[in-house]
């Protein structure tokens, strides 16, 4: 498990989604209520043999609401992704403009790019998919209707969800 990181939630809503589409794309793109306030976050590295230290999952989790074990909700759908990279963000990053969508998309490959997963803007974070496009289970923990917790699945490991 690598360190924890934070961002922060302020419109109530998160988007998680292939960085490179906009809002109604074929891609998979949750917009789902989410609580405010600060978010913890990290990922789960897997030894992959021969392709190396992979990410195998992305999670984030409402400041103190991290789920106990390794048990991290119901399975809420998948996420299609095609650019090799997935972001759990604010809402209020994603624009119904392309290009406003296009430089945020840069920005995530900038956090991205050396270290395979990062904070962007401090509203979100980032990571690579880990063995690249696919679909991609979704788990989440809620909390009176609204999101506290979500992990990204990439690669399975003996962990479990």
């Amino acid at each position: 498990m690598s360190e924890t990181k934070m961002f922060e939630v302020q419109t109530g809503r998160i988007n998680i989604a292939d960085p490179c589409h906009s809002m109604g794309s074929r891609c998979g793109h949750w917009r789902l209520p989410a609580m405010n306030g600060q978010w913890e976050c990290n990922v789960d590295i897997s030894n992959e043999g021969e392709w190396g230290l992979r990410v195998a999952s992305l999670q984030a989790w409402h400041t103190g609401r991290k789920p106990r074990g390794a048990v991290w909700g119901n399975l809420l759908g998948t996420v299609d992704i095609d650019t090799g990279t997935v972001c759990i963000c604010d809402t209020g990053l994603y624009s119904s403009e392309v290009p406003a969508n296009d430089l945020l998309y840069q920005r995530i490959w900038l956090v991205v790019g050396d270290e395979d997963w990062g904070i962007f803007y401090n509203m979100g974070v980032a990571s690579k998919t880990g063995v690249g496009d696919g679909c991609y289970d979704i788990y989440a923990k809620k909390t009176l209707g609204k999101i506290t917790a979500v992990k990204i699945l990439f690669i399975d490991t003996e962990d479990g969800i």
